[in-house]
């Protein structure tokens, strides 16, 4: 499971999301999306917040959208909730 998944991995995938511009905002949703499904991976955690943190706007406004996905409305009160316990 994702619990398992190596310090090094998970810090590539947040590396290789940093360097594609293009795939930001479908990174941020499709993380987004899994997280909402299943909190308890510590990996999954850790990048969702990361991209939260650097492409919550892209979230929150359906930047970058790909023509593939639907679009998904995250208010911002939502959005923030992730960062105040």
């Amino acid at each position: 499971g994702g619990n398992f998944v190596k310090d090094d991995v998970w810090h590539a995938l947040i590396v290789a999301i940093s360097n594609a511009p293009d795939l930001q905002g479908y990174s941020v949703r499709s993380l987004y999306r899994a997280f909402r499904t299943s909190s308890e991976q510590v990996s999954l955690v850790r990048v969702t917040v990361w991209c939260l943190g650097e492409y919550g706007e892209m979230l929150v406004n359906n930047v970058g959208m790909l023509e593939v996905e639907e679009p998904m409305t995250v208010s911002a009160q939502i959005f923030l909730s992730f960062f105040v316990y």
